[in-house]
């Protein structure tokens, strides 16, 4: 992930495998993802994980696992 991909923050226990771009104003806490997953603008997510995924604009997800 090269920096500009990554415009938001994620803190340091959040994991990311593959390609992650974090929008602007973004943040991640207790994250895992593996790319491709797209995280877009003015989105939180929180002790969550993703795969194979984008995550709109504007999105809260908040103790989710994908199964």
């Amino acid at each position: 992930m090269g920096k500009k991909d990554i415009q938001g923050t994620a803190d340091k226990t959040t994991r990311v495998l593959g390609r992650v771009p974090l929008g602007k104003k973004s943040s991640v806490k207790a994250s895992t993802f593996r790319g491709p997953v797209v995280i877009g603008d003015n989105s939180r997510v929180i002790n969550s994980s993703a795969e194979y995924s984008a995550i709109l604009n504007s999105s809260s997800i908040n103790n989710h696992a994908d199964s």
